[in-house]
């Protein structure tokens, strides 16, 4: 074997190590580690038990449960079961979600062990199980499993359920990380700044009451594409800046301003359309997503139209996304609201759609063995 040969074959053989080096070092960025010896280690442990089943899964696209826990965990969770799949993207397999509700501490970060089991009602085996580790934060708050079951009425009928109630096994492991012991002050100097008009270079003037604000032009601008085309039409030579602001009121401009600068606010039922509005036309997109949760966590029988309407006009899908979800699971009643019949029933467009989406739940129905 000549020289030439023998360095060619060193050479894969060092490249062939270099690759194994390297599939195992991204195998091992992606997994979570699991710490079985943390003394703060949560255990819970829930079962789940959904009573006339088959008639759920033909009137609802979701249905949902608190878990139970003790006064000490201060973690509290949800689960859902996706009926027609999680988004409805596939109509074969039911999907689960586990939805971390409260994130305690910007400064903590979660790691959990989910495992969801469903077992034959005859010989008890598991008929479906899925186990996953995942960190979840204040970004990420999920784990969602889009084939946890497959939807065969039939075989859930005949194998699964149990006087016509189907029981999901539920195992809820997970501790706490400390991400950093440092506390920031940044959200305290900024309110101050806020609330101080020394350094101030722009007054904004409401027409509704004449209350001004003095508040920093780099600031504004850098957070709110709506102030920095305002500023566009100002000199930078300019000292001062002064601006009217009419479409918007005291109680709203008091939180807009601080979202700006703390991305902090306090919504209530009585400003959260109007604010909801009012991050659109500021275009403060995280303020617009705040006020959309706020609004999915009160949405009721006597709202929903109302807020299909909003979450439709402004093009929040995942709020729009919400609310056809509840609307799905309560149609009989929202159908019959004046705010139905006098929001979404004259726009012709979102009736359409939602026409839409409820034909193939009436075929389905119609289809039932």
């Amino acid at each position: 074997m000549n020289l030439l040969r023998i360095n060619e074959m060193m050479l894969l053989l060092l490249f062939n190590c270099i690759l194994i080096q390297h599939q195992s070092t991204k195998a091992d960025t992606n997994t979570i580690q699991w710490n079985t010896d943390s003394k703060a280690l949560n255990k819970i442990t829930y079962n789940w038990t959904i009573p006339n089943f088959m008639d759920l899964q033909y009137d609802r696209l979701q249905i949902c449960t608190e878990i139970p826990t003790k006064k000490t965990q201060t973690s509290k969770w949800r689960v859902y079961l996706h009926l027609q799949g999680i988004e409805y993207k596939d109509h074969n397999y039911m999907g689960l979600r586990l939805q971390l509700v409260n994130f305690d501490g910007v400064h903590k970060k979660t790691i959990v062990k989910f495992k969801a089991s469903v077992f034959d009602r005859d010989d008890r085996h598991k008929e479906y199980s899925k186990e996953e580790v995942k960190e979840l934060n204040a970004d990420i708050n999920e784990i969602c499993w889009e084939e946890f079951c497959n939807d065969d009425r039939k075989f859930i009928q005949y194998k699964l359920l149990e006087d016509g109630a189907l029981t999901i096994y539920i195992q809820i492991s997970y501790y706490y990380i400390e991400c950093s012991k440092h506390t920031s002050s940044l959200g305290l100097d900024m309110d101050s700044l806020l609330k101080n008009p020394k350094h101030a270079d722009v007054e904004l003037t409401l027409q509704s009451n004449g209350k001004k604000y003095y508040v920093h032009r780099a600031i504004l601008a850098a957070r709110s594409g709506h102030f920095a085309r305002l500023f566009e039409d100002f000199d930078k030579k300019h000292e001062q800046v002064t601006l009217n602001i009419t479409n918007t009121d005291e109680e709203i401009m008091d939180e807009i301003l601080r979202y700006i600068y703390t991305e902090k606010c306090e919504i209530s039922n009585k400003i959260a359309e109007r604010l909801f509005v009012a991050a659109d036309e500021y275009e403060l997109e995280g303020l617009e997503t705040l006020c959309s949760q706020f609004m999915c966590d009160g949405l009721s029988v006597g709202n929903a139209a109302r807020m299909l309407v909003l979450a439709d006009k402004y093009r929040v899908d995942e709020f729009k996304s919400n609310v056809i979800s509840f609307i799905v699971e309560n149609s009989f009643q929202v159908l019959q609201t004046i705010d139905w019949k006098n929001l979404v029933e004259p726009n012709s467009l979102l009736l359409k759609e939602m026409c839409e989406i409820f034909t193939p739940r009436l075929s389905i129905k119609n289809d039932r063995p």
